[in-house]
């Protein structure tokens, strides 16, 4: 909730909830009656990511912030949930579960009879392996991974180490690729239970670090912004450094190339678009203000390339389902899978083989999914006035557009949400016209459906490699998102009670993105100019994917792995939660370049000689080991930040 009002980008923290939980249990053992087992570490991180997706899938920290920017003429009568308790719960319940229940129906053909890769899921399941000390696991997981990549049709390399979710992690940053899986997954030479301790010790030093730099923050509010390239850039075109620890350790995670792209939009958007906007007249306000400043003008040239983005990329999908669709004329529909792995040619939700763990029953998933379409229906008809044949299509939509996510998810380790959300707001502009609140709640049950169903269907991988029970971990699914309903209900009317939302603390600039996107496709005028450079950007951007597809193995590696996404949100977020993530990632490479420019570790005699060449066995783990030290100090700072300012929030709030 806290990083998502401020920047819109929210970590789901799978691998950090991984190790985290396994410390604790870790450090419990002697008191325990039994040792802390495998399948109980993917059960806690299941439920303790469920209960992370709900700021980004109930629309806490996007559509509730927007409906509190609409004007009276745009809000049909509605008070719009009135930021109170019950009815942010009942939102929040409404858009909870149907997204559950339908990934218990893909579960089978994706994961058991196609064999998608999921790369978070699998790191997942590799982290757990390691730090159990399974080396059955270990080697199965090996094995499953060289199966799949063996039999993959398209031959595509397998993608970045996971995130958070990362790649499940934000309204828009979980669509971008994050650093290359190969050189970022742990593995038996880097990690191993023995060592377990110390890097224990090192989250737990980032985590007090960041606790400690938040207080001091807090009480100091003037270290938030450093004008490091002049006050003139600072106050006038908001070119400063915001030093968080918090943000350095996304960057981190992210991975050079992501924050890269993130700053090349930074300084495309706000170091020259937004003073071309200003000083031609477009722009007149202040560059800060959403309404009449460069600041809102520019956000249209980033929804444009967001959209664009989106739709090129699910366009290629569906049309590679379609052509593997005609290979295979005894296939039945592109819209589940691919025919390649499926070995009978009927499609069915049914698997050849039960998971020999406890399966949910597919009766679950389809009386599930019914009634909580229904009870989604229901909620929003209360809450404000939508026709309850309005809401099932909505949702139905949500299933559709869910299936494109999570296929995309399980082949590139990119969920498209936000493009999802905004697909689902174009077509409902014309279902339900000049109804810009029925249009952002269509948004918010399609955004709800494909997160839900990808962030359950990356752990249920991660179930599926370590032989977990998928029906424990449809409970713990169940069970961590009612519980954060009421806790992210609780934490919204906290921060909405103490700060203004959005406001100059919390800007929740992905509200006005879903706004703006809702006026557009209500007939809304576009500010002066912006119209042309948004075509242009959009044809640029669209070029890109198209160019990456095509020419993949020709293209620059830089241009092959260049997210149009994490460009976008250069541009829609301020400089200085960018920089702050760029120079993150680019401490850790230039720790990584320097080790191997003046040392190498020789295996023989545990002795330091400088200037001798590594070869690329030793160099490849030697950087997995740096790298995953690096994200375990970039988890402490994440989690510190984040908890401390919450438990700030509290304090304040009680006088």
């Amino acid at each position: 909730m806290y990083f998502g009002l401020q920047t819109g980008w929210i970590s789901m923290m799978s691998l950090q909830a991984t190790l985290v939980g396994f410390a604790v249990f870790k450090t419990l053992e002697p008191i325990l009656k039994t040792r802390f087992s495998v399948q109980e570490n993917v059960l806690m991180q299941t439920t303790s990511v469920a209960a992370a997706t709900m700021p980004l899938a109930g629309g806490f920290v996007s559509i509730l912030p927007a409906f509190s920017m609409l004007d009276e003429s745009e809000t049909n009568g509605h008070k719009l949930l009135n930021i109170q308790i019950y009815d942010l719960c009942l939102w929040g319940f409404g858009l909870s579960l149907f997204g559950v229940f339908f990934a218990i129906l893909l579960r089978n053909q994706v994961i058991v009879r196609e064999k998608l890769r999921f790369p978070s899921g699998t790191a997942t399941a590799q982290m757990i392996s390691v730090l159990h000390n399974r080396k059955d696991l270990e080697i199965d997981i090996a094995n499953q991974i060289q199966s799949e990549s063996s039999s993959d049709p398209d031959n595509n390399p397998q993608p970045t180490l996971p995130l958070l979710s990362s790649s499940r992690n934000s309204s828009f940053i979980h669509e971008t690729n994050f650093n290359d899986t190969t050189d970022s997954v742990p593995s038996e030479n880097t990690t191993s239970p023995d060592d377990w301790f110390y890097k224990i010790v090192l989250l737990s030093v980032s985590f007090f670090l960041s606790t400690a730099y938040t207080i001091l923050i807090h009480f100091y509010p003037k270290f938030k912004s450093l004008p490091i390239f002049g006050r003139y850039l600072s106050d006038v075109w908001l070119w400063n450094l915001f030093p968080s620890l918090s943000f350095a350790g996304q960057g981190i995670i992210m991975g050079l190339p992501t924050t890269s792209h993130m700053l090349l939009g930074a300084i495309v958007g706000w170091g020259v678009l937004s003073p071309l906007a200003k000083l031609k007249g477009w722009a007149p306000g202040d560059v800060s203000d959403w309404k009449n400043g460069s600041r809102g003008w520019i956000l249209w040239i980033s929804l444009a390339i967001m959209i664009v983005d989106s739709i090129a990329s699910l366009s290629i999908l569906i049309f590679d389902e379609i052509y593997s669709l005609y290979k295979d004329t005894n296939s039945f529909t592109f819209l589940v899978g691919s025919p390649h792995s499926r070995p009978s040619s009927n499609f069915s939700f049914e698997s050849n083989g039960k998971n020999p763990i406890k399966d949910v029953p597919l009766s679950v998933g389809w009386v599930g999914l019914a009634i909580s379409a229904l009870i989604c229906a229901i909620i929003m008809q209360h809450l404000f006035g939508i026709s309850l044949l309005m809401t099932l299509i909505a949702v139905i939509l949500a299933c559709f557009l869910a299936i494109l996510s999570v296929r995309a998810l399980g082949k590139t380790d990119l969920n498209p949400v936000s493009g999802i959300g905004k697909i689902s707001q174009i077509i409902f502009g014309y279902l339900m016209p000049k109804n810009i609140v029925g249009n952002l709640v269509a948004g918010a049950i399609a955004e709800a459906g494909a997160m839900q169903a990808g962030d359950l269907m990356q752990d249920l991988k991660t179930g599926y490699l370590v032989k977990a029970s998928t029906r424990a971990q449809f409970y713990a699914q169940f069970i961590g998102s009612i519980f954060s309903v009421f806790v992210s209900a609780y934490a919204y009317k906290l921060y909405t009670s103490m700060y203004q939302i959005p406001g100059p603390v919390f800007s929740a600039p992905t509200s006005q993105v879903w706004l703006d996107m809702a006026r557009l496709v209500n007939g809304h005028a576009l500010p002066d100019n912006v119209e042309a450079f948004s075509y242009a950007f959009a044809t640029i951007f669209a070029s890109i994917v198209l160019l990456q597809k095509i020419f993949a193995s020709n293209l620059h590696p830089w241009l092959t792995n260049f997210s149009g996404m994490a460009f976008a949100i250069g541009i829609y977020n301020t400089p200085n939660y960018t920089l702050a993530r760029f120079f993150g990632a680019l401490i850790v490479q230039i720790i990584i370049s320097l080790y191997f420019k003046y040392y190498y570790l020789s295996p023989n005699l545990h002795t330091i000689s400088p200037q001798i060449p590594a070869n690329d066995s030793h160099r490849k783990s030697t950087k997995r080991a740096i790298t995953t030290y690096a994200i375990i100090a970039a988890s402490g700072f994440v989690l510190g930040e984040g908890a401390t300012a919450f438990v700030l929030l509290l304090i304040q709030s009680f006088k």
